[in-house]
């Protein structure tokens, strides 16, 4: 069996409708996002619901859920921030895990969110499948810190035996880093030449990743071009027994 994954850090959706069309045209059979707003207040989003955008645009991925790393009601308005998992195969349950900190809301947000890992377990054919969507911290310079090696240690703590899994994110990290390392270890990665997946400035970097469990084959992948994020997103297919 065949299925197509795809993981982007959307930028908060400040290209939405651009970002929708994308995805679109890759018809993904599960889709992990990172960076998804609601009503959120800084960027022109304050009138927009990102996450529902997105599952009006898909209706093939009928099925979601939703891990914030900022939440409050503002307004009569619940505004939100954080990680996606849209699958046209049945979530049947979901988890969230948080990585650094609780859920909360700080005016200095850009730093100081917390993070998290959304772990779905989706049936396919009577079978079960972990898909993970996650976004690490970051620091200056890409450095790697202790709490970046704890949050990796954290992930790693809560796949421990369970396969088949796919996990995609911002790891905020090079390929060379510490954290990368770490999880490349335990898990397969797909790696696609380390093409950068992040520009800023003239700048460019890998910091988006795929990895997934033994069982599971890469049968092709792309990184794609876009003016729709400050990230590219990774479009892998996979093969399944």
């Amino acid at each position: 069996m065949k299925m197509k994954f795809v993981t982007w850090n959307i930028n908060y959706g400040k290209r939405w409708k651009k970002a929708i069309e994308l995805i679109k045209k890759f018809q993904p059979d599960i889709l992990a996002l990172q960076e998804v707003s609601s009503f959120f207040p800084y960027f022109n989003l304050e009138n927009v619901n990102v996450l529902k955008e997105f599952q009006k645009a898909m209706p093939i991925l009928k099925y979601s859920c939703f891990a914030p790393v900022m939440q409050r009601e503002r307004n009569e308005k619940l505004q939100q921030l954080g990680n996606a998992v849209f699958s046209k195969y049945k979530i049947v349950d979901n988890e969230v895990i948080y990585l650094h900190k609780r859920l909360h809301w700080s005016r200095f947000w850009w730093n100081r969110q917390a993070k998290n890992l959304l772990e779905a377990k989706i049936e396919i054919k009577n079978k079960l499948l972990f898909i993970y969507s996650t976004h690490l911290s970051f620091f200056p310079l890409l450095l790697d810190t202790k709490k970046r090696l704890k949050q990796a240690e954290k992930i790693l703590e809560t796949i421990k035996g369970k396969k088949p899994l796919i996990i995609g994110g911002d790891f905020n990290g090079e390929p060379n880093s510490k954290v990368i390392k770490k999880i490349k270890n335990a898990l397969n990665s797909v790696d696609y030449q380390n093409q950068p997946t992040f520009k800023f400035k003239g700048f460019q970097y890998k910091l988006d990743y795929i990895f997934h469990s033994a069982g599971l084959k890469v049968k092709s992948c792309q990184i794609l071009e876009t003016n729709a994020s400050d990230h590219r997103p990774m479009i892998v297919e996979f093969e399944w027994e």
